[in-house]
């Protein structure tokens, strides 16, 4: 229980931990701190097509209440050679509470409580979930090594809350997807200019920065459509004149961020192909 003097607590585990500045809040205060393997193995420990990476602690205070200046959560991260590229992006996370359909990043800060997360692990699957479990997790969860704790400044919250909500560290990266590609017109024939197009959709909630979309099995010699960004969640149509084609059955590639422009937590989703067939006119 902290009061207007603050003060620093971890889990008896000392897995997770938090640290309340002086003036945070007025008067005393209970402070719980849960560990929810339960979320962090079905990966429901937040809502977002993100990557997270457990462990997964609920944060709550009674009463509710206002921080008047930024609380500091800590959480301990699995740590695996499958996913040392993405460590880097990882940040702590929780439901946004100004948006329900929404998560919050937090500001990564250094630990002020100095955890140890050698012992960081997660409970065995039940019996017959081994290959949900895996599915889910991915390889990290079955080549744990030594754990490394994540840091993150928690800005105080607007609002009359009750809980921090769920943290856990979420790869805080754009993830580009091509989801379809037309033809126009739709029976051509060898006399019909051929315009390509292709939505792009960012399937992330991290906005991506500039990229190029290539129409053509070689992204290098390819045409080519340069776009400026793409928020999360949000798409983008995009389109090529390839002029007339011989009849015949013809495959288009398209490859968003053909350039390699923008970090992905998912790189294998890149690219899309569809057929068209064109044919002589009669007349």
């Amino acid at each position: 229980m902290f009061g207007a003097l603050g003060g620093t607590v971890a889990t008896v585990e000392g897995l997770a931990g938090l640290s309340v500045p002086p003036d945070a809040v007025s008067g005393d205060h209970l402070f719980v701190i849960t560990r929810r393997d339960d979320l962090a193995l079905q990966g429901t420990c937040l809502s977002t097509p993100l990557p997270q990476y457990p462990l997964c602690y609920d944060f709550s205070v009674f009463p509710k209440t206002s921080f008047t200046v930024p609380v500091t959560v800590v959480v301990c991260v699995l740590e695996s050679a499958s996913h040392d590229a993405a460590f880097p992006r990882l940040v702590l996370a929780h439901p946004d509470p100004n948006n329900p359909n929404g998560i919050q990043f937090t500001a990564r800060a250094a630990d002020p409580l100095g955890l140890v997360c050698t012992n960081a692990v997660l409970p065995p699957p039940p019996m017959g979930g081994v290959g949900s479990l895996l599915q889910r997790l991915g390889a990290f969860a079955a080549r744990l090594i030594l754990p490394s704790p994540l840091y993150a400044t928690h800005e105080g919250m607007g609002g009359s809350i009750d809980s921090f909500s769920p943290f856990i560290a979420v790869d805080s990266a754009a993830d580009l997807t091509v989801q379809s590609v037309t033809h126009s017109p739709d029976a051509p024939t060898t006399a019909d200019p051929i315009t390509v197009s292709a939505v792009i959709q960012n399937n992330s909630p991290v906005p991506a920065g500039p990229f190029t979309v290539a129409f053509g099995s070689d992204p290098a010699s390819a045409p080519v459509v340069s776009v400026p960004g793409l928020a999360g969640g949000a798409s983008v149509s995009v389109s090529v004149t390839i002029g007339t084609r011989a009849a015949g059955t013809y495959q288009d590639t398209v490859t968003v961020d053909a350039g390699n422009a923008v970090v992905e937590f998912n790189e294998a989703n890149n690219t899309l192909t569809s057929g068209m067939v064109i044919v002589t006119p009669l007349f």
